[in-house]
């Protein structure tokens, strides 16, 4: 896996330092999406900590064929 551009990383950690601030918790616009094709997921991330380089924060989705 290539590793993720400058911008997006930073843009990333924006979004983390932002909710860390102690204003109101934002739910930020995903940034990076992944694909795993093996294990049919899609992520999307919108928040990265660096102080937690093996955590970031987005949404997972599932079960990407449908049956019609």
């Amino acid at each position: 896996m290539k590793p993720l551009p400058k911008a997006l990383l930073d843009q990333m950690i924006a979004n983390s330092r932002a909710n860390q601030s102690g204003k109101a918790e934002v739910d930020h616009h995903p940034v990076v999406k992944l694909f795993t094709p093996d294990a049919q997921a899609t992520w999307l991330l919108s928040e990265y900590d660096p102080e937690e380089a093996q955590q970031a924060n987005g949404w997972k989705i599932e079960d990407q064929l449908s049956l019609f």
